[in-house]
């Protein structure tokens, strides 16, 4: 009886650790710093996170800096300072040498990694700049002017501006949220409060196609890799593909409010991140979710795709500036059939065998 007793009293003890524990790790997580910006390096080796509380202080540059973690194992490399406020984009060079953030400082900087070294900054009249996204030829950086109807178009190496665009309804609830280039570095697409995303030229500064449909903001957009599609994010609770030659629409998905689009390496796979809620992965041919990640550091801010699309990753409110929560995750196959489990994918025990006809696996 007394050997039984005490194997009780140890099993309690040792369930009550692990609560606290549990409980510990909850508490510390929501304690971390918020992440808003995540960008991996093009040879994948390495991410860069930025963030910071909402604050602006002179005195606390480290806060707002710009984080470079080794891909591998998230130890930190190089730590970038300048900024003053939270960060609120990042976007690497398509050769990976430089980096480019944009803050709510109202300033846009780029560095030159190897050497740590800041290259060039340009401002902004406004609240500051978001969407901060590099053309693939390298020429060029687009970003969005907080609060505002225009976004810009400058050149990385001396902070010049190249373009001002603005919106055509004028200014009002018309301001740009959120930017995507061609792969080609010939267009760009938009998405603003107008519930419109608009599909520019950027050597003659015309819109060429609007996409119309959606009936809240259009808060996110992304070019797909392959050129061939544009998907587009709304606060209206919808998810849409379009035909980003013609501009005819392919598909809708029911996804929620969503905050946040990242397409895969693929272009076969898309990530949405939900406002206030999880992630989730679509099959693009097929209009169906096959992944439901469930949010492990608070609201999701940003994700990313390794460049070879075997992880994925994604930060929130409460990831931590040094990327303490950093989570990294090996990527869905496409012709698995997967049952919406967040980190756990699950086959159907009835089908195991894929689809070998409607999906290639290029994701591994």
């Amino acid at each position: 009886m007394k050997n039984k007793q005490q194997k009780y009293f140890h099993l309690g003890l040792l369930l009550t650790l692990m609560i606290f524990l549990m409980s510990f790790a909850e508490v510390n997580a929501q304690n971390s710093e918020p992440v808003n910006a995540i960008a991996w390096s093009p040879d994948g080796t390495m991410i860069a996170i930025g963030g910071g509380e909402s604050g602006c202080d002179p005195d606390l540059i480290n806060d707002f800096a710009i984080r470079i973690l080794n891909a591998s194992n998230s130890q930190l490399i190089k730590i970038l300072s300048d900024h003053w406020c939270r960060i609120i984009s990042l976007a690497w060079s398509p050769d990976g040498t430089m980096i480019a953030s944009s803050s709510i400082d109202r300033t846009s900087n780029v560095w030159d990694v190897g050497l740590g070294e800041l290259i060039a900054t340009t401002t902004t009249p406004t609240l500051g700049r978001n969407s901060l996204v590099w053309s693939p030829d390298g020429t060029m950086i687009a970003d969005v002017w907080i609060e505002d109807f225009r976004f810009e178009i400058w050149n990385p190496t001396t902070g010049q501006s190249i373009r001002i665009l603005e919106n055509p309804n004028g200014n009002g609830d018309t301001d740009f949220v959120s930017l995507s280039w061609s792969p080609d570095s010939t267009k760009i697409v938009s998405g603003s409060f107008d519930n419109l995303a608009y599909i520019w030229d950027v050597t003659t500064d015309q819109i060429m196609m609007t996409l119309s449909g959606h009936t809240d903001i259009v808060r996110s957009v992304a070019w797909s890799p392959d050129g061939t599609m544009i998907a587009t994010g709304s606060y209206d609770g919808t998810l849409r593909v379009w035909n980003a030659n013609t501009g005819m629409l392919i598909d809708t998905m029911q996804s929620g409010n969503v905050f946040d689009l990242a397409w895969h390496p693929s272009s076969q796979l898309l990530a949405s991140a939900i406002l206030d809620s999880d992630i989730r992965i679509w099959n693009v041919s097929t209009g169906q979710e096959i992944e439901t990640i469930p949010s492990t550091v608070g609201r999701v801010e940003d994700m990313a795709w390794s460049p070879d699309g075997s992880q994925f990753t994604y930060v929130g409110s409460y990831t931590g500036i040094n990327g303490e929560n950093l989570q990294i995750l090996p990527a869905p196959s496409l012709c698995d059939p997967i049952i919406s489990t967040g980190e756990i994918t699950e086959l159907d025990s009835t089908n195991t065998e894929p689809d070998t006809t409607t999906c290639t696996d290029e994701n591994h």
